[in-house]
């Protein structure tokens, strides 16, 4: 089974240089990608998406940060 890397940036074209890399690098890696810290809570909480392998993330963003966002994560998921 492929793992699986879950984005969150704001920022659209960091989100795509990062989904170009992880394809050349890990083709077998699946990638989810949210673009703010709150829409990634809530699509974990809801199971929109599966539980990731790993996180990767923006720490400087709008309304939830990435620091704001791990500790939501680590609370309600």
């Amino acid at each position: 089974m492929a793992s699986t890397v879950l984005l969150i940036d704001d920022d659209e074209d960091d989100a795509l240089f990062f989904s170009e890399a992880l394809s050349e690098l890990a083709p077998a890696m699946r990638l989810e990608y949210c673009i703010t810290g709150v829409q990634a809570v809530d699509k974990l909480i809801h199971q929109q998406i599966e539980r990731p392998d790993i996180i990767f993330m923006d720490l400087n963003m709008p309304a939830l940060n990435g620091w704001e966002c791990l500790r939501e994560i680590k609370n309600k998921i």
